[in-house]
């Protein structure tokens, strides 16, 4: 009776948590574990978010690659070995006349330095490329972070329904087995027969069984969340704030087309291909470097001399044919080009079509909420009038049996539509690419950030060589094309 009270006086909110505390087996007193606090574990910890962070630091090191295309290049080599030349003479009678033999170690050493000067706009191409991967795993790792927290959500809410559906289910087997003790008593002094008693015993058996059933669900209900937060749930708090969702079915295809990560996604794909296609391009196109060479060798000629070469000369590479291959990289680059832009469409219509289908559902979903709630409304007055009908003989046991096992459904009905409500929201949030941490109470730093490296700044000498290339790709507008 001390439950009841407390259900009475706090609200059914506070009653499910409690109730949450007692299918969890955790004393009253341990600290509340709030939605945004399970989204928090779940960000913190979820390994598939951490291998998208992951992937995204390691995409963010093709910005360094790409700058160090246009940049110098140095590169050291050293040598050193043995050799013995030795020679025998002969007489015609094959008498041995002499014998000479002579043996070195050359060594040699050198150091050679390579800084482009004009490479057809690869470097720029090979940048916008990098810039584009990188653009792309920034929306995969935000796509993943809005996957955890709907997913947390919805763990949340059907751990939610389920206990809510528990402690429907334990009342239906207390009023049952209150029954079946009047209804035991009534048969005892011969105002029933023992049929009603029997259709009492039936209706609590499989009340009971139904009972199990739901305490199992909680298992699983806990086993989704330790999943998704990496630990075991402690006491959850009931409450679960609306989504973010905008008023209307357009301003949410227009958010969506804006916001939706996979679509963001999809559009880098094209950038990365259009790059792609420039970087193709710019090897059919003449290259221009300065080289820089070094070095000093000793004992090179079986003797102790020593000699060294200082070298510096600019290099310019055109290709003049090559079998047609050049020609084919850049028709085959361009085709991929226009793939991504079409499967870019194709994601467009799936993103519309997903978030019109989750604003239908979510509509459903809050008209269904609201006859539900009208449904046990009129189901609780139905079975407490069978019940005083039943008290002046104007209704059998049967009838009042059939009010209650209606009136349950419609409460197992509520729980499961108030569920219903907050996932559809959620869900359509998530669809529209706006389900962020904010959503849940939580600041947008919740998200762990990801470590993505930077192009190092180049040096004074590099400077104005990269300069040079750059004023090089606007003047030729890196159009001119190799021969084939």
């Amino acid at each position: 009776m001390a439950v009841v009270r407390v259900q009475r006086s706090m609200g059914w909110q506070a009653a499910c948590g409690l109730a949450l505390v007692a299918a969890l087996g955790l004393p009253v007193t341990s600290l509340a574990q709030t939605l945004p606090e399970a989204v928090q574990m779940a960000l913190e910890t979820n390994p598939g978010l951490a291998a998208q962070r992951v992937q995204l630091e390691a995409t963010g090191e093709r910005r360094i690659q790409a700058a160090a295309i246009g940049r110098a290049s140095v590169s050291a080599d050293a040598s050193v070995g043995a050799q013995e030349v030795w020679s025998r003479g002969r007489t015609l009678t094959g008498a041995l006349t002499d014998e000479n033999s002579t043996s070195t170690t050359p060594a040699q050493a050198g150091i050679s330095a390579s800084q482009p000067i004009w490479l057809g706009g690869r470097g720029a191409a090979s940048m916008d490329e990098a810039d584009a991967r990188i653009r792309q795993a920034e929306e995969r790792y935000r796509a993943a972070a809005i996957l955890v927290v709907r997913d947390v959500v919805i763990a949340y809410a059907d751990l939610r329904r389920d206990v809510r559906a528990l402690e429907i289910r334990r009342a239906n087997v207390a009023t049952l087995t209150r029954q079946l003790e009047a209804a035991t008593a009534r048969f005892e002094v011969g105002e029933i027969t023992r049929t009603d008693v029997a259709q009492v015993e039936a209706r609590l058996a499989a009340s009971r069984a139904n009972l199990s059933v739901a305490e199992s669900r909680i298992g699983a209900s806990r086993a989704a969340i330790e999943r998704l937060i990496g630990q075991q749930p402690s006491q959850l708090a009931p409450e679960i704030r609306e989504a973010p969702l905008p008023a209307t079915l357009d301003q949410a295809i227009l958010m969506a087309r804006s916001s939706n990560p996979d679509l963001l996604a999809a559009r880098a794909g094209v950038d990365i291909a259009r790059a792609g296609a420039r970087v193709v391009e710019a090897s059919t196109r003449p290259q221009a470097s300065l080289q820089a060479f070094g070095g000093r060798s000793v004992n090179q000629g079986f003797n102790d001399n020593t000699g060294g070469q200082v070298s510096v000369q600019a290099r310019v590479t055109v290709p003049l044919y090559t079998a047609g291959a050049n020609a084919s990289r850049v028709r085959e680059a361009e085709a991929a080009a226009t793939a991504a832009r079409l499967a870019t469409d194709d994601a467009e219509r799936q993103v519309t079509e997903r978030v019109g289908n989750g604003w239908r559902q979510l509509a459903a979903a809050r008209e269904a909420l609201a006859a539900t709630r009208q449904q046990v409304a009129a189901a609780r007055i139905a079975f407490e009038g069978a019940e005083l009908e039943q008290s002046v003989g104007l209704r059998t046991t049967l009838d009042v049996l059939i009010q209650q096992q209606e009136l349950l459904e419609a409460e197992l009905s509520l729980a499961s539509a108030e569920r219903d409500v907050v996932v559809a929201g959620y869900q359509l949030a998530a669809a529209i690419g706006i389900l962020t941490p904010e959503a849940v109470g939580l600041p947008v730093s919740a998200i762990p950030a990801a470590n993505v490296p930077q192009a190092p700044e180049p040096s004074i000498i590099e400077r104005p060589l990269i300069a040079a290339q750059r004023a090089l790709d606007r003047s030729t507008g890196a159009v001119v094309v190799g021969q084939d």
